[in-house]
């Protein structure tokens, strides 16, 4: 058979091997003797796997571990030659295995199998002078391609020297047209440059606006902090009413809409100074919370609906600003005391 449909053969044998079952091996080693039919199968196996020929030794091959991949991977290229000129013996006393399948279903993928390895060996013996012949060609091939790229690296160097002279000649025309081409470019890049000088206008203001809200922010500083300081201190054990109502009064205060003699009044009781001439800086929209906190830590109580009443969250904050400034203090005592005991 000719090589091409040889190898297909084969690839179907292998195929086949796979639909081997466990139950397909059992059912083989099932004979106590083997029929006479089968015993050419069994003697071919043992052959080709150099064990003895009997059934014994049939049997603890076919419980060899992975036995069906043993066959597939089989290395069919380095048979021996007696071994192939058995197997073809042994094909032709049974008639290529025919009418084996009465005896064993099992029996017959390993029959095609030996069938598909005679054929490839018969094949490949066959092929082997054209593949000689095949060797010889590409070496004449490779001189010849030899000698073509020698011929091509000569012309190459020629084509380079007249590349070389038409490349002068077209230098000085290139000139001229990159000359055009820049001119081209600065109209486009003082055009971009136009475009950035606007774009930046947009930013700038966006700065400026950034840059007053933080002048705002250290201008009223100092009154935040005052205010805060005055939270942490007395606000803590007085009402929500009395809360709201003294820190709007202290607000006032800083801001001087009110004297120091209306501290104390009910917020809608103020009455307003003359001078109305500001303290300390405070802005309009000023609160404890956000001195204490960070606005994505009031998203977060918000979501969780913790601390939702404004003076809650106050009162929290304000508690955890003195438990902070305490513990401060206490390590601050605590590094004095070591400091001065270390000097004593």
């Amino acid at each position: 058979l000719p090589y091409i449909q040889v190898a297909p053969l084969y690839q179907s044998s292998l195929e086949v091997l796979s639909s081997v079952t466990t139950g397909d091996i059992l059912e083989l080693m099932s004979y106590r003797v083997p029929p006479p039919t089968l015993e050419p199968v069994f003697h071919a196996l043992c052959m080709l796997f150099d064990r003895p020929q009997t059934w014994e030794d049939c049997k603890q091959l076919l419980l060899t571990q992975n036995f069906c991949e043993n066959l597939k991977f089989f290395d069919k290229d380095n048979v021996a030659n007696y071994k192939i000129q058995r197997l073809e013996k042994i094909i032709a006393k049974t008639s290529k295995f025919e009418g084996l399948e009465e005896g064993s279903k099992g029996i017959v993928p390993l029959c095609n199998w030996l069938v598909a390895l005679v054929n490839y060996h018969r094949t490949n013996m066959a092929v082997e002078p054209l593949r000689q012949k095949l060797k010889l060609a590409e070496n004449k091939r490779l001189g010849a391609l030899e000698t073509f790229v020698s011929m091509r690296k000569d012309m190459e160097e020629t084509k380079k020297s007249m590349e070389e002279t038409m490349r002068s000649h077209k230098e000085s025309v290139q000139k001229a047209a990159n000359i055009e081409n820049n001119i081209a470019d600065i109209s486009s890049q003082l055009s971009r440059a136009n475009d950035i000088l606007l774009a930046f206008a947009e930013e700038r203001h966006l700065w400026n606006e950034k840059l007053q809200r933080i002048h705002d922010y250290s201008k009223s500083a100092p009154g935040h902090a005052l205010l805060s300081a005055a939270n942490i201190c007395y606000l803590q054990c007085v009402s929500a009413e009395q809360h709201q109502a003294l820190m709007k009064n202290w607000v006032c205060y800083c801001r001087g809409v009110v004297p120091f003699s209306s501290l104390l009044l009910p917020s809608e009781d103020l009455h307003p100074t003359s001078s109305h001439q500001p303290l300390v800086t405070v802005q309009n929209n000023f609160s404890v919370c956000e001195v204490f906190s960070s606005q994505e830590e009031r998203d977060l109580w918000r979501k969780d609906r913790i601390f939702f009443d404004p003076i809650v969250q106050q009162r929290v904050l304000a508690a955890r600003a003195y438990s902070q400034l305490a513990s401060s203090r206490a390590y601050s005592q605590l590094a004095s005391s070591r400091a001065y005991s270390q000097l004593a």
